[in-house]
């Protein structure tokens, strides 16, 4: 569904067209009792060795606290109707570094804690952001890098709505400032300001 809105696609998702339980539980749209999540992840998915590792795992991803309701929006940036919880960007790393430098460009706040989610792309990258307010990255799991048909050298960053502008603006401040650091740090001349300028 993502990739489809990044396609350019505007759309409505329903709590029905989810085929990830685990997702519906993390994303806030449908309680999932724990034993039908560790059934699923452990049977079906088969990601965890056992279902006591998967218990553990799942009492310590991060889940959005509130219902969400039952319908997920989904739309490119430009054509959002409303204010993003989250904006999610499909990148590689060297992107995903830009946009952690640029989460914090103008920021006197540093967390030494590594932004990474778990890797479950529903967690790591939405619910993450939701309930920290800071840009979130995801190494994305299985179904969602099938689903999305993310290639093996994308990750996937989550970014708060309420910072996505202040991002975009430090981005294009740091293209600025990275680009005069280059040429500084591969000894080449700064080019000097011209006294008409």
């Amino acid at each position: 569904m993502i990739t489809r809105a990044a396609d350019g696609a505007d759309f409505y998702a329903k709590s029905e067209d989810q085929t990830c339980f685990s997702g519906l539980n993390i994303l806030g749209i449908r309680k999932i009792p724990l034993e039908e999540r560790v059934r699923f992840l452990f049977e079906e998915e088969h990601i965890f060795e056992s279902r006591e590792i998967c218990r553990k795992v799942m009492g310590r991803t991060i889940c959005v606290n509130q219902q969400m309701g039952d319908i997920i929006y989904f739309a490119p940036v430009k054509k959002a109707l409303t204010k993003p919880d989250v904006v999610l960007v499909i990148c590689n790393p060297k992107q995903a570094m830009d946009i952690l430098y640029a989460s914090i460009y103008t920021s006197d706040v540093y967390k030494a804690e590594t932004p990474f989610g778990f890797a479950a792309a529903c967690s790591g990258a939405v619910a993450q952001p939701i309930e920290t307010g800071e840009v979130s990255f995801s190494l994305s799991d299985h179904g969602a890098r099938k689903c999305m048909g993310m290639k093996t050298c994308e990750l996937l960053v989550g970014i708060p709505g309420g910072k996505f502008l202040k991002i975009v603006r430090n981005l294009e401040a740091l293209q600025s400032a990275l680009k005069y650091k280059y040429i500084y740090f591969r000894n080449k001349p700064v080019p000097e300001k011209s006294e008409s300028a």
